[in-house]
């Protein structure tokens, strides 16, 4: 079956979301387990993508001179892609959203000042073939934003196959290196990988029994 949260895993992904400066220790005391369990199970949900990264969490509302504003789109199926891409290679845009409805793409931007968010979006968007903007509103006070994910156990990890990129549908086919796993969508894609990629693994074997090998004692060294 597909890899899933179970109750664990939401207990230490709800402590890490309440403060992400707290310590595995500190985790494992707020999610009633061990420290081991702790590292064990985020350096997996690192290795699956369920935590992308643990980065600091800004008040916005704590800073001055800039504003953010929430653009919806629309945009024809043939120029999707495409304008999603050029969105999210844009520094001042925060995050792109593929959505249902009569708009079909929403974008939340920072700028400066209005006349800094009216240049950005005539340079990004205004005039671009295949869209047409529904509404941009700027952000006025944010009331509530937290991860918007509702953590529960039983959620399923949607898991990539690290040589074909396809999803991986059932159980994965492992390969451990330098200490992290590699996912694979069956035994084809993992002889595929390891002959690719097989002078870097050797290498990373080498250096992981280099780092682990015992260090003579005083007491054997010749003089």
């Amino acid at each position: 079956m597909p890899a899933q949260l179970d109750e664990t895993d939401v207990r230490i992904l709800r402590s890490l979301l309440e403060d992400g400066r707290r310590s595995f220790r500190q985790v494992a005391k707020t999610a009633g387990v061990s420290t081991p369990t702790v590292e064990s199970r985020v350096r997996k949900m690192m290795e699956t993508g369920v935590i992308r990264k643990i980065a600091p969490i800004i008040d916005v509302e704590k800073l001055e001179g800039e504003i953010r504003a929430v653009v919806a789109l629309r945009v024809e199926r043939a120029h999707f892609e495409e304008i999603s891409r050029k969105l999210s290679s844009v520094d001042s845009i925060t995050s792109v959203h593929a959505t249902l409805g009569e708009n079909n793409l929403v974008f939340t931007i920072v700028a400066k000042d209005v006349s800094e968010l009216q240049e950005l979006l005539s340079e990004h968007i205004v005039n671009v073939a295949g869209v047409s903007v529904a509404s941009c509103n700027v952000i006025t006070k944010t009331v509530k934003e937290e991860q918007n994910v509702m953590l529960r156990p039983g959620l399923g990890i949607a898991l990539k196959c690290d040589f074909c990129a396809g999803p991986i549908h059932g159980d994965p086919v492992k390969l451990r290196v330098a200490g992290g796993n590699r996912f694979f969508c069956c035994t084809s894609c993992l002889a595929g990988y390891k002959q690719k990629y097989s002078r870097k693994i050797s290498d990373l074997i080498k250096e992981a029994h280099h780092h682990h090998a015992p260090t003579p004692s005083r007491a054997s060294e010749t003089h």
